[in-house]
């Protein structure tokens, strides 16, 4: 992770406790429902997703979860397309955020 990324996710991300350990800043509930949604996703449900939709992969994780099946996704999705970006992992946007800003907002087109 690029330094101040780290920095800002410790600042941020984190909430000191009394006892001197430290908690997650958003709610346990937001946490646990992001792992449980992996997965819920599936073709039929993507094919139903007009709108365009990228979907940004770190090849640094070649072998992840994410690598498997995100080919998968952009291939039912029917305006999906697939970036992948050789020098990322999975905090891809924490690695070099400004490459993936570039990019988010090259795919929103310009302000009207």
């Amino acid at each position: 992770l690029r330094s101040e990324c780290l920095a800002a996710y410790v600042e941020y991300g984190f909430h000191d406790l009394e006892d001197g350990t430290v908690r997650l800043a958003c709610r346990a509930e937001s946490e646990a429902r992001t792992f449980e949604a992996a997965g819920l996703m599936t073709a039929d449900l993507a094919s139903a997703i007009a709108t365009p939709v990228t979907v940004g992969l770190g090849g640094a994780d070649a072998g992840s979860n994410t690598a498997t099946m995100a080919p998968g996704l952009v291939a039912s999705l029917p305006n999906g397309r697939l970036v992948t970006y050789p020098h990322l992992g999975h905090f891809g946007p924490l690695e070099d955020p400004r490459t993936v800003a570039i990019d988010v907002r090259t795919a929103f087109g310009p302000l009207g």
